[in-house]
């Protein structure tokens, strides 16, 4: 996936249109957030003359990720997965017996550790990673 900021452009009429993006049908184009006028996206794009196919007055700059990073764990679709992930270990545990596991855990040594515990720590270790693979797919994070 590569990264792009771009200045969102409204044009006045008669043009009356929002210029923004522009890719193929090929080109998947996923918007991340949209902060001061700018909105980032995200782009399945190998095409190497990507940039000079868009609108000049959007001055499209491409970022890194470490760039972009911190605006893909602040959007929307970031803190979704993290609901889901928390919605998935509330299913099988609710607070209160994540904290009892948890106090438990704490007060005695790490060889006495209840069974129930590590079936509680596997499972979240479990949907963490399905969250982790969401946000891979999304494009949100990197292998």
């Amino acid at each position: 996936m590569r990264y792009f900021k771009i200045k969102k452009v409204v044009l006045a009429p008669p043009e009356d249109t929002t210029l923004s993006i522009v890719t193929t049908h090929e080109e998947k184009a996923t918007p991340f957030s949209e902060i001061d006028g700018f909105q980032y996206f995200g782009v399945n794009t190998t095409d190497a003359n990507f940039l000079t196919k868009q609108h000049a007055a959007c001055a499209v700059v491409e970022l890194t990720y470490l760039q972009v990073e911190p605006i893909l764990k602040a959007c929307a679709l970031y803190k979704s997965i993290n609901e889901i992930v928390q919605t998935k270990v509330h299913q099988r545990y609710n607070v209160d017996d994540e904290i009892k596991l948890n106090r438990i855990a704490n007060s005695v040594a790490k060889t006495q550790t209840p069974q129930e515990f590590w079936d509680y720590n596997t499972y979240v270790a479990e949907c963490i990673a399905y969250g982790n693979q969401l946000k891979i797919e999304a494009g949100l994070k990197q292998v």
